[in-house]
């Protein structure tokens, strides 16, 4: 989320110019998202701590996070 507000912060109707370190910034923050995503879920069936309520909620946190990296994406 961090990165997407500075895209906002720089760039609130996405037709400025934005420095490069914010282009930069969403993308290791895209990157991290992603790998942070995709191990929660192994590491929690892998030690069978996995449950249906943090399976719903990692599909819960999953959407407003996508929206915003595809905001980012086409800033």
């Amino acid at each position: 989320a961090i990165p997407y507000f500075a895209t906002i912060y720089y760039s609130f109707d996405f037709t400025q110019e934005m420095p490069r370190w914010v282009h930069l910034f969403n993308a290791l923050g895209l990157f991290m998202y992603q790998t942070m995503d995709a191990v929660d879920g192994n590491q929690a069936r892998r030690l069978k701590a996995g449950s249906k309520v943090g399976e719903f909620l990692d599909n819960f946190i999953d959407i407003p996070s996508m929206m915003m990296a595809v905001h980012v994406v086409f800033a």
